[in-house]
């Protein structure tokens, strides 16, 4: 049974978002509200003889559009006409990874890639490939442990940015709370109380609040009182 491939609809071909073949088709397909396709099942990358590729935007992709022959061995035979070829004339096409419905003169549009010739009574036709789905390869434990260091390596280098940074802060806090603003004695005096880019120091987080206070930052007088109940 077919698949509707909804990455190329009617909104996608309004705004150019399809594959540029697409306008080689006969106008009747570009008025359906969806294409129907063979091998679209949620994911665009397909494999053809051990290459990926992304079917949506690669060029190697054509439609295929014909009556079913017969489907013998794995490869289905149409009696097809290539769009993308511009006059080219019907001809026998062979398809194979082909994996929908194949009933005997139904007509098919098919989206394959070009990959040589099919012997068919000894006499050379053009042959396509559907591919089959893309599988990301499993991980080895080698390449797992390899991925969680290089995570661990990054978050302790973004710990070590952070540290830096809020140790650069305090330094700016500290000369303009030694000038008496009043907002950098205050946030001085979290970053002892918090051990934030400097070392826990209690005494000296309340002394900072407490000269904040006195020049009457409100934040600073709330966090006294929160420190000492």
């Amino acid at each position: 049974m077919f698949v509707v491939l909804s990455a190329i609809g009617q909104e996608d071909i309004l705004n150019g978002t399809y594959p540029s073949w697409i306008n080689s088709l006969p106008n009747p397909w570009l008025m359906t509200p969806s294409l129907k396709t063979n091998f679209f099942d949620g994911k665009i990358f397909r494999v053809v003889n051990g290459k990926t590729y992304n079917v949506i935007k690669s060029t190697d992709w054509q439609p295929v559009i014909g009556n079913v022959y017969q489907l013998e061995n794995g490869v289905l035979i149409l009696y097809a006409r290539n769009y993308s070829g511009g006059d080219a004339p019907y001809t026998y096409t062979a398809i194979r990874n082909y994996n929908g419905s194949a009933l005997k003169d139904q007509e098919l549009l098919i989206f394959a890639m070009p990959v040589g010739t099919f012997n068919m009574v000894d006499v050379p036709i053009a042959l396509y490939d559907c591919g089959t789905p893309y599988v990301a390869p499993t991980l080895t434990p080698e390449q797992i442990r390899a991925v969680q260091e290089t995570a661990s390596v990054a978050t302790i280098r973004e710990h070590q940015k952070e540290l830096i940074s809020q140790t650069n802060t305090v330094h700016w806090l500290l000369s303009q709370a030694t000038n008496g603003d009043e907002s950098a004695q205050c946030s001085l005096g979290e970053h002892y109380l918090n051990g934030q880019g400097c070392e826990t120091n209690r005494e000296l987080a309340i002394y900072w609040l407490t000269q904040a206070a006195n020049h009457g930052d409100i934040e600073a007088s709330n966090k006294l009182v929160s420190l000492q109940k």
